[in-house]
């Protein structure tokens, strides 16, 4: 389970992976149809979220190198 700012959140990689399609995809449709969303349902992560989530879960590792983007979270 990941935590940010004290609400349980999917990572945009892992809603992809769950689809079947890569991250810049979910990213994508997500910038394409905002109004599919709730206000506050899709958040960017702070800087500081991310390197969090990569020094606390070694599956995000590969996130810090990441083009320098900052990750996506849904609310669940």
């Amino acid at each position: 389970m990941i935590v940010i700012r004290e609400k349980k959140v999917l990572i945009d990689a892992d809603v992809a992976k769950q689809y079947g399609v890569e991250t810049k995809e979910v990213n994508q449709a997500v910038k394409n149809n905002p109004l599919k969303f709730s206000d506050g349902y899709i958040i960017e992560a702070t800087k500081a979220e991310k390197n969090e989530l990569v020094k606390n879960f070694d599956r995000f590792e590969l996130m810090k190198y990441r083009d320098g983007s900052i990750p996506y979270v849904e609310f669940k």
